[in-house]
């Protein structure tokens, strides 16, 4: 049930980000209503021992700081990839970054290397390429950023979860593992508010009610999918590789039935190979951690 609800949760966010367009959504305004909510619910479950008081003392308070900046970028970039790339592509692209955690467990915390684990990251290299193909369009500039997207959101997210790898296994104590993520949630809201207040009619757009729902909507599906992420690693008495595998596969195989079935998602030859390939990815990556 808790990998079910984690893998609904996800696919939420994607599908809200889809819908901006539709109902007139401020996307920037939007996410920033998105971390307060995150935050605050993060904070609410940290336990009341005062933790929270002394937080500028934590030895990965500046990590916090770079991971939260990060993930503000790039998950304006997976919205603006949602709506003009499509939902697949785009989750395919984020869940793909699953690669670069792997990578740090080989080169920096010197993790055993076995044949599956390799296969896996290549395959996972090979299906960003083939997801980067699209249609020709009227603008050369659009077209290239359009195409170098799905790379961004692969890198800037595997940065994140490469980082987060880092800091929970070297400088995150015992209990604080709410508290480092209430954080990375604040402090994504504090750079998105610095950047706001010097765009015009930033405060303004908050008053747009469907800004403000998709926002609450958001924010409880970002909480919601580390949340029953975590309860599913604890209590569901499966191999963390196989929950983090069954999650992913099970994230990019909602997000192409609802893509499909629901916003009639066009994708070309190359992108539905590049699908494909990032499962078998997927399932060579969660082999590897199994028996590594």
């Amino acid at each position: 049930m808790f990998i079910l609800l984690a893998i609904l949760s996800s696919t939420f966010i994607f599908i809200i980000f889809k819908l901006f367009n539709q109902f007139n959504i401020k996307p920037f305004q939007a996410i920033i209503i998105n971390y307060v909510v995150a935050g605050t619910i993060g904070f609410i479950f940290t336990s009341n021992d005062g933790s929270y008081i002394n937080i500028y003392k934590s030895k990965w308070i500046f990590f916090a700081l770079f991971i939260g900046i990060l993930l503000l970028i790039t998950f304006l970039l997976i919205q603006y990839s949602t709506q003009h790339i499509g939902m697949t592509i785009t989750t395919v692209a984020c869940k793909m970054s699953v690669v670069f955690p792997v990578m740090v467990s080989i080169f920096y915390f010197h993790e055993k290397i076995i044949l599956s684990k390799i296969a896996g990251i290549i395959l996972a290299l090979i299906s960003i390429f083939l997801l980067i193909k699209k249609e020709n369009t009227p603008q050369k500039k659009k077209k290239l950023f359009l195409m170098l997207l799905p790379i961004w959101l692969f890198i800037g997210l595997g940065t994140c979860d490469s980082l987060v790898k880092i800091v929970q296994q070297i400088y995150i104590s015992k209990g604080e593992e709410s508290l480092f993520t209430s954080s990375l949630f604040s402090f994504s809201l504090l750079a998105g508010l610095v950047y706001g207040i010097f765009t015009k009619d930033f405060f303004k757009k908050f008053l747009h009610l469907y800004t403000l729902l998709a926002g609450i909507f958001i924010g409880l599906a970002n909480y919601g999918s580390m949340y029953f992420l975590i309860c599913a690693l604890n209590y569901s008495h499966i191999d963390s590789s196989i929950v983090f595998g069954l999650v992913n596969i099970g994230i990019i195989a909602c997000s192409l039935f609802i893509g499909s079935l629901f916003f009639h998602e066009k994708m070309l030859l190359t992108n539905k190979i590049g699908i494909f390939i990032a499962f078998i990815s997927i399932i060579f990556m969660t082999i590897s951690q199994w028996h590594g």
